[in-house]
């Protein structure tokens, strides 16, 4: 397991199984994203390059 803990307070965690917790030392999922955020957004994610095609996030699910 490899933490990130600044001032002694764990922000973030890798398991040794690829999971990856931020604001938790226990993921159950690839990425695992947990805090309480009152007024303001969890998360966001942009894209600023100016180029004519950028992209931004894909999200994207098979079923095979």
């Amino acid at each position: 397991m490899l933490r990130f803990a600044p001032a002694g307070s764990t922000k973030m965690v890798v398991l040794t199984d690829g999971k990856v917790g931020i604001g938790t030392t226990s993921p159950a999922y690839r990425l695992e994203v947990k805090a309480s955020v009152t007024g303001d957004w969890l998360s966001r994610i942009y894209n600023t390059a100016t180029t004519s095609n950028p992209s931004g996030l894909l999200v994207r699910i098979d079923d095979a």
